[in-house]
């Protein structure tokens, strides 16, 4: 059974100017993604800055508000929901942030922090929102000695601890991970991923992770969407998806990795050029003018997310690209 099914979902933010700011346009910062996560699963979201990882992530906790397509999360429909049945649903399906220390309160101790959410869903006495708090704390690694002190005070991955704990207060079933480790250094990152990883086996979490550090997604997903401008461009298992990458927008990012020894470099070369405007997106395949193989057809008609080999993959040649062939 599916937790969350997403489709066709699409945000767009209005462009005004003029003395009487109107619009005069509009940001496509999502267009059309489409995926169901599974209970218990990883999906590693990738691409580039300004593919619309994050907005999507938001989109779904309807953060922003989506300008077309449909949400589920446990078959109730979100778009549906109210102030109050968002505010119910939303116990369920919480979010880490990129930035620890922009994200918590500097006003409020740690212990202010974890029990707000309590607080305001309502749960329990002082003294069992205390034993919660100190449940939080044993979970993520943190002393208990530390309630008292204020976020300025710990070091950036403590913060995310922090932030973390703060996410599972109300036992939620699926938590969406916006860049949780691109702040950190690398070997934070490593004992935060770890962390993460004990926590989804322990709470049965669900997890939409947000990156663009190809390594992270590689090894904490099960399934990987890759995103160009807006669109999901290929999804498919994490292991296919980096082993036998099917979408040239895919193979250049992963031949953006270093390699470990000069013998394992990939032959295709990495990306070239920068990411359109989402204001003014190319016609056709909106990846058409950095792709090598890109053809007549690639520049006048969009493809959609096909069926191939066990994955979806939008690309008019992806067929003859997996069986090693040239358009």
């Amino acid at each position: 059974m599916n937790l969350l099914e997403v489709k066709n979902l699409s945000v767009s933010f209005p462009i005004v100017g003029g003395f009487f700011r109107r619009k005069i346009g509009a940001l496509h910062a999502v267009r059309d993604v489409s995926f169901n996560l599974k209970r218990g699963e990883t999906l590693g979201v990738v691409g580039e800055s300004g593919c619309g990882k994050t907005t999507l992530g938001r989109a779904i906790l309807r953060l922003y508000e989506p300008t077309a397509g449909t949400l589920h999360f446990k078959d109730q429909d979100l778009l549906k929901l109210d102030a109050k049945g968002l505010r119910e649903i939303r116990r369920s399906m919480q979010m880490i942030f990129q930035d620890p220390f922009a994200s918590l309160n500097p006003k409020m101790n740690v212990r202010a922090i974890l029990e707000e959410p309590l607080i305001l869903a309502e749960r329990g006495n002082s003294e069992e929102r205390l034993s919660r708090v100190h449940e939080l704390m044993d979970l993520v690694g943190l002393r208990r000695e530390s309630l008292h002190r204020y976020p300025h005070e710990f070091s950036g991955g403590q913060r995310q601890r922090i932030g973390i704990a703060r996410a599972i207060a109300l036992n939620p079933e699926l938590i969406i991970c916006d860049e949780a480790v691109s702040a950190l250094d690398v070997s934070i990152q490593a004992q935060i991923i770890n962390l993460l990883v004990d926590l989804q086996k322990k709470l049965g979490l669900t997890y939409i992770f947000v990156a663009h550090d190809l390594a992270v997604i590689q090894y904490i997903s099960d399934r990987v969407a890759v995103m160009y401008l807006g669109r999901v461009v290929e999804i498919g298992l994490s292991q296919d998806v980096y082993q036998a990458p099917m979408h040239p927008y895919t193979m250049g990012l992963l031949a953006a990795l270093p390699a470990s020894h000069p013998k394992n470099r990939r032959s295709i070369q990495p990306l070239a050029g920068d990411v359109p405007s989402p204001t003014k997106p190319p016609s056709g395949c909106a990846f058409h003018p950095r792709c090598r193989y890109a053809t007549s057809v690639c520049k006048s008609e969009e493809p959609n997310l096909r069926e191939l080999s066990g994955r979806q993959v939008a690309c008019h040649h992806a067929h003859t690209l997996a069986s090693g062939g040239h358009p």
